[in-house]
């Protein structure tokens, strides 16, 4: 069982802070920690209702919360709407974790994925919005899966780009967090296009989950896309990615009815092999 320790380190100490802290209305994690099958390479996805007024103070005290856990490499924050922020962190070993908050004011069901974890509730319910909205989207979710599928070949080797860069400039830390992300997206493209059922609404992004869908080849080389410390090794791991992609990745494009992007792969390959 992949060791998820660190990203539960940083979840017990979000609760150990925020539980009673009258600021925050609600708290809970989605993606893969919501899900169960998380990976010591999962991103850390939390949510938060915010008081109104208070979303300044509260993103400066998860800011410092998350700096006291281990060294993060990279911040980035987003101001996507009145009301709404997200704060990312990359730490040094590749945990990424993203922190999306919005005012109790601008609050609404769409933000609550069909999966949750609730870490806190003060009167939200966010469990029973959680439930009301799984319930009802399997059809729009299809759709929105089929169409997500036909941009992930490109945000694939966008992602993979973006590693090879920061390996040729002996960034590993970041190059890992990258590879982790493209690894992701080939293990949904493999959960997608090799569905029995292709009515049925596949799960989110992961691979452990993804792995067993597979056929035994397919699944060796997905175990191995993990990023390793050892630069050599790193090396190794953006080139079996970008080999795999090369593989399949023109017959899922036939198979999504969407154009392959042949000229970003040429890019990323000629990189791989300078």
């Amino acid at each position: 069982m992949d060791d998820t320790s660190a990203q539960e380190r940083i979840i017990e100490a979000v609760v150990e802070a925020y539980a009673h802290d009258v600021r925050l209305r609600a708290c809970w994690l989605e993606g893969s920690f919501a899900r169960g099958n998380a990976d010591r390479f999962s991103d850390l996805d939390l949510r938060a209702v915010v008081a109104d007024g208070e979303a300044g103070s509260v993103l400066r005290d998860f800011a410092a919360l998350l700096s006291s856990m281990g060294p993060v490499k990279h911040w980035k924050r987003v101001i996507s709407d009145p009301g709404e922020s997200e704060l990312v962190a990359i730490f040094a070993n590749a945990v990424m974790a993203d922190l999306h908050f919005v005012t109790a004011g601008v609050f609404r069901a769409p933000f609550v994925d069909t999966q949750v974890r609730v870490l806190f509730d003060r009167g939200l319910d966010v469990a029973e919005v959680s439930r009301q909205r799984q319930s009802s989207r399997e059809v729009a979710d299809q759709q929105a899966n089929s169409l997500q599928m036909a941009s992930a070949l490109r945000v694939f080797w966008s992602h993979l780009m973006y590693a090879t860069v920061a390996w040729r400039r002996r960034q590993p830390w970041y190059a890992g967090a990258m590879l982790s992300l493209a690894r992701s997206i080939l293990g949904q493209l493999l959960w997608f296009t090799e569905q029995p059922d292709r009515r049925a609404v596949p799960p989110r992004l992961n691979a452990l989950d993804l792995r067993k869908h597979l056929a035994e080849g397919s699944r060796q080389e997905l175990d191995g896309l993990v990023p390793p410390g050892e630069e050599a090794a790193l090396g190794e791991a953006l080139r079996r990615a970008a080999e795999l992609m090369r593989r399949h990745g023109p017959q899922w494009a036939t198979q999504l009815g969407c154009e392959y992007p042949r000229g970003l792969e040429e890019v990323v390959c000629r990189m791989l092999e300078e």
